[in-house]
């Protein structure tokens, strides 16, 4: 709703103290399928597939260490049904979960396994596992469903020595009723490729549109993880972004890919590809170079109209309404978190309005208004190296980590420098 400039709210009543502006983390509840499940070890990441057989929407789904668990986690498969309670971070998606219940793991008639395969008997039509020194003889029958992806249902003679499995048996007996192979060797058969993750930009290419980022530390990110397909904290990794990524500003407003700069802190959804690279599907500009500066918190927007005479303002906030804010002779204004004069906010300023909304009228009487500097870049741009990390490379690297031959500082002692430059093979 855009509103004309005008007198109308000094007469309107209602007015509540105004929060501060950001999108919020709502509650939410929802049920849908298990797509993609990056570790058994909380914390953890999930996407969770919505209404599968209609118009579905894909939830990407931390997991605490808190979270309230039905069954532990070592015991799900990809395509069991989940009911997930939490929160979902409005400008990014994504859902931290406070419970998480797996529907399809009856504990009082199934039970879950882990374990490598030792030995297959396809005469007596049984696998051996074993776990922690531990060895159990499954039998097979023709109503356990096999799957070695892609194939899926799979045959006994598709699994081999040495596959790591995850089964579910009887209750009472040995007997399978799902078995599915997770892993040969360095070969991963169910990628969770999805993920969110934090860190600072040290590169931007319109041109290509991509992004440099150095990662943050994660404890979901763990470098002995072979399903750690992002990165470890200091590691420099390369997005991409296309039309249909969604980029949000710090308060959660809509924001677009010149916002986000060289030295601003970001939270990116995105989902890894083969080459390691990156597609993101929501960039949050969480802290801009030079964008905050503010004394106090409150709505963020951009004025587009002012009379002076009037004591009135237009401003566009990020979440897409344009307000009405009305000021009095005691307001007081701020450049950042300097004293300023009222005179010296202008057209095209980026501001932070704080004081009483009536929320009828989109009217705000302000008590306070800061003008938010420019983002002030750092004087050189890293030119983005567009860091190809074949898929295949990390998790070799990963497995080795997990056996105690590489440390976490090994996967980023190559790291290119940030200033450093290659050619854009697409220029004429």
């Amino acid at each position: 709703m855009t509103r004309t400039l005008s007198f109308a709210g000094l007469f309107a009543g209602l007015f509540l103290v105004l929060p501060a502006f950001a999108f919020a983390a709502a509650p939410v509840r929802f049920s849908g399928q298990l797509i993609e499940l990056s570790s058994t070890d909380l914390p953890a990441t999930v996407v969770v597939r919505e209404n599968p057989q209609g118009t579905w929407t894909d939830h990407v789904v931390t997991i605490p260490a808190g979270a309230s668990l039905s069954d532990a986690m070592d015991g799900w498969i990809t395509g069991d049904g989940l009911a997930v309670s939490g929160t979902q971070d409005e400008a990014t998606g994504v859902v931290t979960a406070s419970s998480v219940q797996d529907v399809s793991l009856d504990a009082s008639t199934v039970r879950a396994a882990n374990g490598w395969v030792k030995s297959i008997d396809a005469a007596a039509s049984t696998m051996t596992v074993t776990w922690n020194g531990t060895d159990t003889v499954v039998s097979v029958t023709p109503s356990t469903h096999l799957v070695v992806p892609p194939a899926n249902p799979a045959a006994l003679s598709d699994f081999q020595i040495g596959d790591r499995v995850r089964l579910r048996l009887a209750r009472e007996t040995d007997q399978a009723s799902i078995i599915v192979a997770l892993r040969r060797g360095s070969r991963i058969f169910l990628m969770a490729r999805t993920r969110p993750f934090k860190g600072t930009v040290v590169g931007t290419d319109a041109g290509r549109r991509l992004l440099d980022v150095r990662l943050a530390a994660d404890p979901s990110l763990r470098y002995d993880d072979v399903n750690n397909l992002v990165g470890v904290a200091d590691e420099i990794v390369s997005v991409t972004y296309d039309a249909n990524a969604r980029f949000t500003t710090a308060s959660g407003g809509a924001g677009s890919p010149g916002d986000v700069g060289v030295g601003d802190d970001v939270e990116i959804v995105g989902r890894v590809g083969d080459d390691g690279i990156i597609a993101a599907r929501a960039v949050k500009d969480a802290n801009p170079v030079g964008g905050g500066g503010a004394p106090f918190a409150g709505y963020t927007g951009t004025v587009t109209g002012a009379v002076p005479a009037g004591r009135l303002f237009n401003v566009k906030l990020d979440g897409g309404a344009t307000w009405t804010v009305e000021y009095t002779s005691a307001t007081k204004a701020y450049r950042g978190a300097q004293p300023a004069d009222m005179s010296d906010v202008a057209v095209g300023d980026r501001v932070v309005v704080h004081g009483w909304e009536n929320r009828q009228m989109y009217t705000i009487s302000t008590q306070d208004i800061a003008i938010l500097p420019p983002p002030a870049r750092p004087a050189s741009a890293a030119h983005p190296l567009a860091r190809v990390r074949p898929l295949a490379d990390m998790i070799r690297e990963r497995i080795e980590a997990g056996l105690g031959r590489m440390s976490e500082r090994d996967f980023i002692k190559n790291q290119a420098p940030a200033t450093a430059e290659q050619p854009d093979e697409t220029a004429a």
